[in-house]
């Protein structure tokens, strides 16, 4: 959301540590208007004016909601947890102040920054909208050897990383980044010689497998084969023997036909055998014939 987006902004730029208070309120707004636009996405980009005075009615409405978050810490009415106190805090806004507190998600980013910290625990007073006008959270105000700021009275709070601290550790991280780059790449070759023995480990696998899944389709295939020779054979035969049986039987037929005694048939039958005994002895001619050697 953009409103959220200005929130974490304006409290990026103004807690860095190493640039402390030395940044005017010019250049203050100037690094803000140069981080958002840089991080907006698809937002439109803003002007100086545009984010400071969008900035000014957020805080103003932050503030306000801090007052009336202050007197529900301040009652801890028992068995509620923080989001049903917030819950109750957001209802009594909109209450006395006849409408919503929209501000809820930048409420989220600021709450636990020190100076809002402050105005929870005491509540809104007179001048607090001034005196957070030109808001810059409490870590780039305070001397980190100053035990006397407010920020390090807040029970359960975590001080901020003041700005001799902050250069410390930017030259810590400078001083081992070579010999840590150095270990980063030697991580990696390692890690890539690695990869590259599983990967050839793993194809060697799949060879292997492939060329058993070969031999195992090649050998299925032969068997299909022999076995579609098999059943061809068998098919053959069964013809075969089919057609001996039928000649058996049109022999048989053909010997009792040539058997028949036509002077004891009646004139009818005589005709119908004597026809059939003459093709009979016409084809057995023919056959014969076909059979001798010229």
């Amino acid at each position: 959301m953009v409103k959220e987006h200005r929130c974490q902004v304006v409290d990026g730029a103004s807690c860095d540590p190493i640039i402390n208070t030395g940044q005017k309120k010019d250049g203050f707004w100037a690094r803000i208007t140069s981080q958002y636009n840089n991080r907006r996405g698809s937002y439109l980009e803003r002007s100086f004016r545009s984010l400071q005075s969008r900035w000014d009615t957020i805080k103003a409405e932050a503030n306000k909601f801090a007052g009336y978050m202050a007197d529900v810490l301040r009652d801890n009415p028992s068995g509620m947890s923080d989001a049903d106190k917030t819950s109750l805090a957001l209802a009594n806004f909109a209450d006395i102040e006849e409408y919503p507190f929209i501000y809820v998600h930048c409420w989220d980013l600021l709450k636990d920054e020190p100076k809002w910290m402050e105005l929870n625990l005491r509540g809104a007073q007179h001048g607090d909208d001034d005196a957070i006008a030109d808001y810059i959270p409490i870590a780039s105000n305070i001397n980190d050897d100053d035990p006397g700021t407010p920020s390090s009275q807040y029970s359960g709070s975590k001080r901020p990383m003041g700005r001799d601290a902050s250069k410390r550790a930017a030259k810590k991280s400078a001083s081992f980044s070579t010999s840590d780059s150095s270990q980063y790449v030697s991580k990696l070759q390692d890690l890539s010689i690695q990869k590259l023995s599983i990967w050839q480990e793993e194809n060697a696998k799949k060879g292997s497998r492939y060329e058993q899944m070969a031999a195992i389709d090649s050998q299925r295939y032969d068997e299909l084969r022999q076995h579609n020779q098999h059943m061809a054979a068998i098919e053959e035969e069964k013809l075969r023997l089919m057609r001996k049986k039928a000649d058996i039987l049109q022999t048989h037929k053909e010997e009792r036909i040539l058997g028949i005694d036509l002077d004891k048939c009646v004139p009818r039958l005589r005709k119908y055998y004597a026809k059939k005994q003459q093709e009979i002895l016409q084809n057995i001619g023919a056959n014969v014939d076909d059979n001798v050697d010229p």
